[in-house]
């Protein structure tokens, strides 16, 4: 019984994914169907794309393209342009590779972030390939290690029905993955301006920001994750942004900090933190 729901679960995943590939059906979905939730991550987004024919976007940690990512309604519904990388291999080929193969303005890249081009070594779930445990992968192993330890992957396990081994250590594994630096990725597809950067690394993401040089290269929206920050690194974080003039919202698990130039599209209360 147990393979028969699996087997249908990935069958209905594979047609949601085939679906959010469809440019047609799916831009008049979100055209005429959506709305954001008022004072979220997409209802910024909703704002500051407004008006904007050539929108570009940077994303650090893509996964699949589709669940929990915000950015997939207005790639499709607005035609944003930008490059989108994700690290794990098959992630990349199973789904966001696949999922925007038809946005020409699209460029999707299979690679990590990192000072300079090569090889780094990731941590995974060696047992699922589920978003669950997808979205977990890291390049510092303990920080797997203390999510196992502490049991917090215990109802996903259950609730996936997935059989981990039973030596806990063998819970992880590791892949060599290709990584990029952003000089080599903004030389060599021409990137001059970003209209957002998008961060979604699993506690790396201050350590994106600091490798984007911000003195050449000055997204006008940043998204990052902060709930793995400590506090010390998200004080540092929202310094830096300061020397730039940017402002901040936290929404969630999530930080917002905009340039001055936005301020003109985004509502009031956006505006009080």
């Amino acid at each position: 019984m147990n393979g028969i729901k699996i087997f249908f679960k990935d069958l209905y995943k594979s047609y949601i994914f085939r679906l959010g590939s469809s440019n047609a059906v799916i831009y008049r979905f979100y055209l005429k169907l959506y709305t954001p939730k008022p004072n979220s991550v997409e209802a910024f987004m909703d704002l500051i794309s407004k008006g904007n024919d050539d929108f570009f976007v940077f994303q650090v940690g893509a996964n699949d393209g589709m669940t929990h990512d915000p950015l997939h309604k207005f790639i499709k519904r607005d035609g944003w342009k930008g490059i989108l990388m994700e690290p794990q291999p098959y992630v990349f080929n199973t789904f966001l590779s696949k999922v925007y193969k038809k946005d020409q303005g699209i460029t999707t890249i299979n690679a990590a972030i990192g000072e300079k081009d090569g090889e780094a070594t990731l941590f995974k779930i060696s047992f699922s390939n589920e978003r669950w445990a997808t979205g977990l992968a890291r390049f510092d192993r303990t920080l797997l290690e203390q999510l196992i330890k502490e049991g917090r992957l215990d109802k996903k396990i259950k609730k996936s029905r997935a059989k981990p081994p039973e030596n806990k250590a063998d819970w992880i594994s590791e892949e060599v993955i290709a990584m990029r630096s952003p000089h080599s990725i903004f030389r060599d597809y021409n990137v001059k301006t970003i209209d957002l950067l998008m961060i979604d690394t699993e506690g790396f993401d201050f350590e994106v920001i600091k490798l984007i040089n911000l003195d050449k290269v000055l997204p006008k929206a940043i998204v990052f994750e902060d709930m793995h920050l400590s506090e010390s690194d998200y004080n540092d974080c929202k310094i830096m942004l300061s020397k730039h003039n940017y402002s901040f919202k936290r929404l969630g698990p999530n930080t917002i900090a905009w340039l001055p130039e936005l301020e003109k599209k985004i509502k009031h209360e956006w505006l009080n933190e």
